[in-house]
């Protein structure tokens, strides 16, 4: 059963990672932009698959910490305080993320 959370914990965690790919792309694509140089094609479409599948990688994201959360309270029957803020954290950041898009 351990094993088993430990890996919802590590989809969560490399899903964060991946969403914070989207800032650094925006933040490259932008200083590219303000030299007027063009944005190499890889680039461009490496991209535009991030900004694409953001969404989607925070809603995967939330799903592992939330079955992360459930299997850490009833095999171990607490959840640490940094760990309950982290969540609520990334609780409250998708749901702002997904209420102020569009």
């Amino acid at each position: 059963m351990n094993n088993f959370g430990s890996a919802f914990g590590a989809i969560g965690l490399l899903s964060i990672f991946y969403l914070a790919l989207r800032p650094i792309f925006a933040a490259v694509v932008g200083q590219y932009r303000k030299q007027g140089k063009t944005i190499p094609n890889l680039l461009k479409k490496v991209y535009q698959f991030v900004t694409k599948t953001h969404r989607y990688a925070g809603l995967v994201a939330l799903a592992a910490i939330v079955v992360h959360f459930v299997l850490q309270y009833l095999h171990f029957s607490f959840v640490p305080t940094a760990g309950l803020i982290a969540g609520l954290v990334l609780v409250i950041q998708s749901v702002l993320g997904m209420g102020l898009s569009r």
